[in-house]
């Protein structure tokens, strides 16, 4: 009886050992499976750095030619420093990204301002009034970093 409950305590052991054996390379291969997914995220993520920033300049061609208002190309520049911020892996590189997107907005609300004291009839009281929020959530996004 002895041997035999002996024998029993091996054997759950060792189905435990087993068990934790499997686990363990479970965890690894999904620890190798999230580390592929970064690197895949990070480099889309380039990618669309790099083709904003062309955008961009694309954009700012078409304002001074006269076929885009300067809200388009800073809305895009927006979309630009979101996708460096993500990018960013540094607490200084983030307020700098941050401190960027402040005077963006800054620019965004005096030209929406202006275009509405001068009667645009694309800008209402509401798109001032966004305006001024998207500023404020810069000024308060920076002000956490």
């Amino acid at each position: 009886m002895k041997r035999s409950r002996s024998l029993s305590v091996v054997i759950v052991l060792s189905l435990l050992c087993l068990q934790t054996a499997s686990r363990a390379e479970d965890v690894a291969a999904e620890a190798k499976d999230l580390e592929k997914t970064k690197h895949r995220v990070e480099a889309l993520q380039k990618e669309k750095v790099a083709i904003l920033e062309n955008l961009v300049r694309q954009l700012e061609k078409d304002h001074s030619d006269g076929l885009v208002r300067m809200s388009k190309v800073l809305n895009t520049k927006d979309r630009l420093l979101k996708a460096k911020l993500v990018l960013a892996t540094d607490k200084a590189e983030r307020k700098a990204i941050l401190t960027e997107r402040v005077a963006l907005f800054r620019s965004l609300e005096r030209i929406t301002m202006r275009d509405y004291r001068a009667g645009e009839k694309t800008v209402s009281p509401s798109k001032v009034t966004e305006a001024k929020l998207r500023r404020l959530d810069a000024e308060i996004a920076l002000a956490k970093e």
